[in-house]
């Protein structure tokens, strides 16, 4: 095998595009090989994009800045991720990832690494609407600062046993690769399998940066081989996934001073979940609150503080479990 297999190299330049090409390596070699391989060792790289090209056995690696790689079909490569940026350091910035699917690679290659679906250490960038399937490594691992992963599909990946590949992992290492200001917003990284392989949907693993100040929203991370979530940065903010139920409450009629409650089995709910409701019928100027008091133990109670009874009639009510950091599982 050649040291190393390129299908189309571009070396520097702006505003071109490499697009509705179909690309294949017979035999995926763990040596160096791209579809697409960009450098900007001859200058810098700038304006482009990768688009809607089918990759099979080989995949897509970029130093330039500004492109757009979108709708790319990348599957059973063996070297590097199906898509793979350079580093700030080269510099490399503000690309959009959007839409490809990078699905079964498989192995370790000649780096020593197991290949991701997408890896992106290129900071202002945008991972967006991707599916990574079935992969030897992670999903999809970033490693710069502000970098939002949004609406990605992350399902089965680690299928190399010693990868303990993620859905989406964020790494951070001296030389600019710090996780700071990051979005990781409405994805889905679960693992189906019936032996499953994908450890976390979310991990973090800081070897000698800083992770901080990031943003993990609305995510369902439910189902993996380890847990949920593995974190070791502050998150600035964090919204769990939430557990909805309509059902009927009743409290009837309720002294002044009194409370009334009722506890509804509900799969997933844990200690330290948030519980919001609302009650479909008229408050009558009662408060009404709800906790989890217990594992899948919500309770749902009403306050009278009016200074008179008030007299309820059955109506439906709306209960929002939302999962704290560290949640264990949906179900």
């Amino acid at each position: 095998m050649r040291p190393y297999t390129l299908g189309v190299a571009v070396n520097g330049g702006s505003n071109w595009d490499v697009s509705g090409n179909y690309f294949t390596m017979p035999t995926p070699s763990g040596n160096q090989n791209q579809a697409v391989n960009v450098s900007a060792s001859a200058g810098a790289v700038s304006s482009y994009s990768i688009n809607n090209n089918v990759c099979t056995g080989t995949a897509i690696y970029t130093d330039g800045s500004d492109g757009t790689i979108s709708g790319n079909l990348i599957t059973g490569w063996k070297f590097g991720s199906g898509v793979t940026t350079g580093t700030v350091a080269v510099p490399v910035s503000r690309l959009r990832i959007t839409n490809n699917l990078c699905s079964g690679s498989s192995g370790i290659d000649s780096n020593s690494f197991y290949p991701a679906g997408i890896e992106c250490w290129a900071q202002d960038s945008q991972i967006i609407g991707n599916t990574c399937l079935n992969n030897s490594g992670h999903g999809i691992q970033i490693g710069a600062p502000f970098i939002n992963v949004i609406g990605n599909t992350c399902m089965n990946n680690g299928q190399s046993v010693l990868s303990n590949g993620a859905g989406i992992y964020g790494n951070a290492v001296t030389g600019g690769s710090n996780l700071i200001n990051c979005m990781i917003a409405k994805n889905v990284s679960t693992d189906t399998q019936t032996t499953k392989t994908q450890t976390y949907g979310y991990k973090e693993v800081n070897v000698s940066g800083t992770i901080s100040n990031n943003y993990i929203l609305d995510n369902n991370f439910d189902r993996n081989l380890t847990g949920t979530t593995l974190i070791v940065g502050s998150p600035i903010s964090w919204k769990g996934p939430v557990i909805y139920l309509s059902t009927s409450f009743g409290p009837g009629t309720v002294s002044n001073g009194a409370t009334a409650f009722s506890i509804y089995t509900i799969a997933g709910a844990a200690l330290g979940d948030n519980v919001r409701i609302g009650f479909l019928g008229d408050n009558q100027g009662c408060v009404f609150f709800g906790y989890v008091s217990s594992a899948t133990q919500v309770t749902i109670c009403v306050a009278n503080v009016t200074g008179s009874s008030k007299t309820f009639s059955t109506a439906n009510v709306n209960i929002w479990i939302e999962k704290a950091t560290g949640y264990t599982s949906l179900t």
